[in-house]
């Protein structure tokens, strides 16, 4: 792509100069450019595109080491402590509860340090007479929390 903008830089230069010397009429002229310059802006915008999809893989990919470093530090570990969770969740999001079903479910997303939100958990509380149980499972898959890798989907 980068070689068709520098060629079209050429083209655009040469329709210029033959304009000039009177080779070419002010319409001609006009018309080739305006389509030249078109296919120029466009290529120019992809390149910005993919050059954007390739720094954000990178990103990604420089992320996704630093988690899988953490994650080997944390290999023998045979208590969950504070500072363990600290080191691997950044943040968890607790979103306002849903009642529209007549149960009350609420949703939880939890973001680990440099990867970002993994998945998404319900809460399902019921309240019957005297007594109310709480379920968590994944909304994707419908699959109870306690029976997936880390409780998320």
């Amino acid at each position: 792509m980068q070689h068709r903008i520098t060629e079209l830089d050429t083209i655009v230069q040469k329709l210029y100069e033959d304009s000039v010397f009177g080779k070419l009429s002010d319409e001609r002229f006009i018309k080739l450019s305006k389509g030249y310059e078109q296919e120029q802006k466009e290529l120019e915008e992809q390149v910005r595109n993919l050059n954007q999809q390739v720094d954000e893989q990178e990103q990604q990919s420089v992320n996704m080491e630093q988690f899988l470093r953490l994650i080997r530090r944390q290999t023998n570990v045979t208590e969950l402590t504070p500072t363990i969770l600290h080191e691997l969740i950044e943040r968890i999001e607790v979103h306002q509860p849903d009642k529209s079903s007549g149960k009350r479910v609420q949703e939880i997303t939890v973001h680990l340090s440099f990867i970002g939100a993994i998945g998404k958990i319900d809460i399902l509380k019921t309240e019957t007479a005297g007594s109310s149980e709480t379920e968590s499972f994944c909304p994707q898959t419908g699959i109870a929390a306690q029976n997936l890798a880390f409780g998320l989907c």
